[in-house]
């Protein structure tokens, strides 16, 4: 049974012989309904401010659970990023094993090349230099050979000459001789 200030201070009670003093009884029922008062609006007080610490805690509890599932989302996303990131750097190695083996078999076959190149410019040398040998050669005896007939015109000469001057009486020098008096 709940009671109030007010139904204290309006309880009546009988009169009886030999009974309390009523002024005494009634101080303390007006105290007691004061002190009840007191209690109902310090509780109405408690409950109120109860009320609004509930509300938050409520508030707080969803902020927890909200801060929880952020950390949980956060926890979730930094796994997921070393995740990522150990996969792009496998990826990424793997992209350079497989890039360097690409440029080391293109500078083999550049390397190939460059001496397929350079034996091929070695043997068009040899050819050019021995088709400068048979030139040279064939250059040679043409010179012989024009020496030779020079030669054979220059006595053909002399001879049309010693003849032409036995006829006429004078001396005649073979280009030859000349040639090679000039050379001493």
């Amino acid at each position: 049974m709940r009671l109030t200030g007010e139904e204290i201070r309006r309880q009546e009670f009988s009169v009886k012989l030999r009974g309390y003093d009523r002024l005494d009884v009634d101080a303390f029922l007006h105290a007691a309904a004061d002190a009840v008062d007191e209690l109902s609006r310090r509780n109405e007080e408690l409950e109120k401010r109860c009320a609004e610490l509930s509300t938050q805690v409520q508030v707080l509890q969803e902020r927890e659970e909200t801060l929880q599932r952020a950390l949980v989302a956060v926890n979730e996303l930094r796994e997921e990023a070393n995740s990522r990131s150990q996969s792009l750097r496998q990826k990424a190695e793997r992209e350079a094993v497989r890039m360097e083996e690409e440029a080391g078999e293109a500078a083999r076959r550049v390397r190939e090349d460059a001496e397929h190149e350079v034996a091929r410019l070695r043997e068009e040398a040899a050819a050019l230099a021995h088709r400068q040998e048979r030139m040279v050669r064939s250059m040679l005896d043409t010179i012989r050979a024009q020496l030779r007939l020079a030669e054979e015109e220059d006595e053909r000469l002399v001879h049309d000459m010693a003849r032409l001057q036995g006829r006429e009486g004078g001396k005649v020098i073979s280009l030859n001789t000349k040639a090679e008096g000039e050379r001493s």
